[in-house]
């Protein structure tokens, strides 16, 4: 079941932070999706058989960059028979406003195409070249690309049937 949103601190979200929960989660946080990719995350859910579901794991730093905690929540994607569990770090302003995560956000962020080659990823998201990078920076890209292509396999093998190139046109 999804719900179209979570109150701010709602009692939803107490259950899930607090006696660790699992929630079903809201459609969007309106202060956030416009009514277009409300409606694209519907019709998605719809016409694939999609739910999401997701489970606290903690209040703590979540990327390798992080100043601040953020919220951190395990949501799994169910389709038919078939799901797969992501990793979904809240942003900071919606953690510290109690909103937990909602579909258009975790759509958003979800690997929806092949990340490529470890040489592409490099380049796309250093803008360097492989020769260029440090020994740490080079780890660290190559950590983050073994994650991508992990998640990608996984929501391929579960939503590959499903229009993913149009979904990642939308998100």
């Amino acid at each position: 079941m999804i719900t179209e949103t979570l109150e701010p601190f709602s009692r939803e979200y107490h259950d899930a932070t607090i006696h660790g929960k699992t929630i079903s989660i809201p459609l969007a946080d309106s202060m956030n999706a416009g009514e277009t990719t409300n409606d694209a995350a519907r019709e998605f859910l719809a016409d694939c058989g999609v739910t999401m579901v997701a489970k606290f794991d903690g209040h703590r730093k979540f990327f390798d960059d992080d100043k601040q905690a953020r919220d951190v929540w395990l949501v799994t994607i169910r389709r038919g028979r078939k799901s797969f569990t992501v990793r979904f770090g809240q942003s900071i302003v919606d953690s510290e406003n109690g909103i937990p995560p909602c579909v258009v956000d975790v759509l958003c962020c979800l690997q929806k195409s092949d990340p490529g080659s470890l040489a592409d990823w490099i380049s796309e998201w250093s803008g360097k070249d492989a020769d260029d990078l440090t020994v740490a920076e080079h780890r660290r890209l190559a950590a983050q690309w073994r994650a991508a292509r992990r998640e990608w396999r996984a929501a391929d093998r579960v939503l590959g049937d499903c229009d993913l190139e149009w979904l990642d046109g939308i998100f």
